[in-house]
């Protein structure tokens, strides 16, 4: 059956957005919301998000919490998540957005201290968040993980090691739940982008050639479209908004 895409695709879904105090945050946010989308923001600060939801209040959907959650911390995150599902009355969608970047230092060079944090960053918390999801998302007819990833974590730098490693450690973690939600309606995917352009970026450099970044907008469109009907067959996949590149 064919599903075609509406103006509110995600009406009713409920989803989470963690690390949804970073630059994407507000944008992804205010797409589910526009999408119709019941959500809910995770980040490691409340201030931030709480700005968030008191700021998103028009549109078909709604930002139902906002909550300051650790995601290195495994058995605070399992907490949150069973709350949330119960609250909520499940699950529907998680847009994963955690990460951070440490590069420009030959392989050799690189301080540990950079393995440790982009490690943690990318890696720990998409296990964490994954493992929690995952019964709830597949208890949902419509049950979708979506990550960020960059095409470094599939052709790897040596003068961005840690970077290149925990990136690809964070797709093997959502490949590895798509593989888990075989036989189910659920899926993951991962959106691979060279670098995003946030409006406030932008803003700032009016001058700067940003040709070669992903807009934060165009991301957040297309992870509304992964995770609608219309992608319901889509599971395991990179898709790639970094042209011919």
């Amino acid at each position: 059956m064919i599903h075609p895409m509406t103006t509110t695709p995600l009406l009713g879904r409920r989803v989470l957005i963690t690390g949804a105090g970073g630059g994407l945050g507000p944008i992804a946010a205010a797409t589910a919301v526009a999408a119709g989308a019941r959500v809910a923001l995770w980040d490691r600060g409340f201030d931030t998000i709480d700005a968030l939801r008191q700021s998103l209040t028009d549109g078909p959907g709604s930002i139902e919490r906002a909550s300051a959650i650790d995601l290195l911390d495994a058995p605070t995150v399992g907490r949150a998540m069973g709350e949330l599902v119960a609250a909520m009355n499940g699950l529907d969608a998680v847009w994963h957005l955690v990460g951070g970047y440490r590069g420009g230092v030959n392989f050799e060079d690189e301080p540990l201290d950079d393995f440790d944090l982009l490690f943690s960053l990318a890696i720990r918390t998409t296990v964490h968040v994954a493992r929690v999801a995952a019964p709830a998302l597949m208890k949902s007819p419509h049950g979708r993980f979506v990550s960020v990833s960059a095409p470094i974590a599939s052709a790897p730098s040596g003068t961005a090691a840690a970077y290149s490693i925990a990136k690809a450690g964070s797709d093997a973690a959502v490949l590895s739940l798509a593989d888990r939600f075989k036989g189910s309606t659920a899926t993951a995917n991962i959106v691979v982008v060279n670098a995003i352009a946030t409006p406030a970026m932008v803003e700032a450099d009016p001058q700067r050639d940003w040709s070669g970044f992903s807009t934060a907008q165009h991301l957040a469109d297309t992870m509304t479209y992964v995770s609608s009907d219309a992608a319901a067959t889509m599971n395991g996949q990179r898709v790639r908004l970094v042209g011919n590149s």
